[in-house]
C-alpha cells in the first residue's frame, strides 16, 4: 500500500505491506526516497513490488519508479521519464505478469514497460 500522510509531524508518501486485517506491517513501513513524491501507485506480484510516482523538480515533472524483487526488503530507484508540460497521475497496469506504467502528458499517452 502507498499513501500520503503525517507521521511524527512529517508529511510524506509512505509504503508498507499489509497484514491479513489490512493493517500496515511496521517492519515494512518506509518513506519513499523522494520528499516531493506525489500521486504514487503500487503493484505487487509474488516477491516483486513496483511503486511509481511523479515529482516536480527544477521546472520539470519526473516519473520515477522504486522496484523490489525481494518482497520489499530492498528497492532500486530509477527515473523513467520527464515532462515539461502538463501531465496526469501515473498508473500501473499488469497483463500476464508484465507490468507497465501509463502516464499521460500534454503531448500523448505514454506506456513504459517496467523491466526487472
Amino acid at each position: 500500500m502507498v499513501w500520503f500522510g503525517l507521521r511524527e509531524k512529517v508529511g510524506a508518501v509512505r509504503y508498507a505491506r499489509l497484514d491479513a486485517l489490512g493493517h500496515p506491517i511496521a517492519t515494512t513501513l518506509r518513506k519513499l526516497p523522494d520528499a516531493g513524491a506525489e500521486h504514487a501507485d503500487v503493484m505487487a506480484e509474488g516477491d516483486r513490488v513496483v511503486i511509481v510516482w511523479r515529482v516536480f523538480e527544477a521546472g520539470k515533472t519526473f516519473l520515477k519508479t522504486w522496484q523490489s524483487e525481494d518482497g520489499g526488503a530492498n528497492f532500486k530507484l530509477s527515473v523513467l521519464a520527464e515532462s515539461t508540460g502538463a501531465n496526469d497521475h501515473p498508473r500501473l497496469v499488469q497483463r500476464k505478469g508484465d507490468m507497465a506504467v501509463v502516464w499521460r502528458t500534454l503531448e500523448k499517452v505514454n506506456v513504459y514497460e517496467i523491466t526487472r
